[in-house]
């Protein structure tokens, strides 16, 4: 899977997560799911931790991260 940090949505940047497997860094492993970033982007991913969580409604990822602020969507964040 790759993930982006884009500008914009409903605070100042939103994480994308695209499956397949592009050019990038791996940037985090869980569940048997890596996840890869453009290089370029890698010290923003190190401000937000990537969770992932698995239920019988099927599974998704989340983001937390004590220096950012997210948003109630859940895929959007502003720096702290």
């Amino acid at each position: 899977m790759f993930a982006d940090i884009t500008s914009g949505g409903c605070s100042d940047y939103s994480l994308v997560i695209s499956p397949g497997r592009r050019t990038g860094d791996p940037i985090a492993r869980e569940s048997g799911v890596t996840l890869f970033a453009d290089p370029d982007k890698v010290k923003l991913f190190e401000k937000v931790e990537i969770n992932y969580q698995e239920s019988l409604a099927g599974g998704g990822f989340y983001i937390t991260g004590e220096t950012i602020d997210v948003c109630a969507c859940g895929n959007c964040f502003s720096l702290k």
